[in-house]
């Protein structure tokens, strides 16, 4: 099922949803709009409270709101893993096997040629997941998941048939990792662009068994990733903290997409203005 309203609606929905009736349930703390604090408290008890006996409830955030997610949900639910995604991270400055960090096809095969094909058991760092470079893997949407870290998460906590939740859905990747894996699936999200783009590829999935993304040709714009970087410090410096997508698209003399186009993320977008802010 694909549903098209916001986190509120959300909330309020699942308080007439059929108690332990769901396996997983993923939700993303940075999408979450700011709101009462007794409200989010109320939609935890009844995420909760729809949750089967051994469901799993899969927080993705920041670490400037999980201690608050951490310290509310731990009341209500056993908490089990803290995973940490280390791909973004450069293996030189962490001390990871760099034999390991490609993972383009022609990688994997020269280190098999070399003999090099050993199995790791898997710890809470998931180091061999990278988060999405390149404008031909991704959709347009600035926040999106890798489908292996999706894919990851729900084999290991579900079992074919089971119910797989994400209300705040962006361009489907769970629903698509999901319908991959054989699981029923419920996606939720606000705009309706990005509900069409996760029907769409839904629909591919069904028809030719694969989600087939168009190849993008590099076109000449009229500005540079350097004027973009800037005009991000510009924006910062005039709101007083890091802007968020939306301050981007009021505030700025650029259109949004040309952020969403040039960096790969959005906070690969933020970090020049990160760094004009600490100095």
């Amino acid at each position: 099922m694909i549903w098209e309203f916001d986190w509120d609606t959300f909330c309020d929905q699942i308080t007439g949803w059929e108690a332990d009736h769901l396996d997983f349930i993923l939700i993303r703390s940075a999408l979450i709009p700011d709101q009462a604090e007794e409200n989010l408290l109320r939609c935890f008890n009844e995420i909760a409270r729809i949750l089967k006996p051994g469901g799993l409830l899969f927080v993705h955030g920041i670490p400037e709101k999980l201690p608050f997610f951490g310290v509310n949900l731990d009341r209500l639910l056993t908490f089990k893993y803290w995973i940490v995604v280390e791909s973004t991270l450069k293996n030189k400055d962490k001390g990871l096997p760099t034999k390991f960090y490609c993972l383009r096809q022609s990688c994997i095969r020269a280190r098999k040629r070399r003999g090099e094909d050993e199995k790791e058991p898997l710890t809470d760092i998931w180091w061999d997941i990278h988060l999405l470079k390149h404008r031909r893997d991704r959709d347009f949407h600035p926040c999106q998941l890798p489908d292996a870290l999706l894919e990851r998460i729900i084999l290991l906590s579900t079992n074919p048939g089971d119910i797989v939740v994400d209300a705040l859905a962006g361009t489907g990747t769970t629903a698509i990792a999901a319908a991959k894996l054989g699981r029923r699936y419920v996606a939720i999200d606000v705009d309706p662009a990005y509900v069409a783009i996760t029907k769409e590829k839904l629909a591919q999935l069904q028809t030719l068994g694969k989600v087939q993304r168009q190849g993008t040709k590099k076109t000449k714009n009229n500005y540079t990733k350097k004027a973009l970087q800037l005009e991000l410090q510009r924006i910062a410096r005039q709101l007083g903290h890091l802007p968020t997508p939306e301050e981007v698209q009021k505030f700025s003399h650029y259109e949004l997409e040309a952020f969403l186009e040039t960096f790969p993320s959005w906070n690969k977008a933020l970090k020049a203005a990160k760094f004009e802010r600490q100095n």
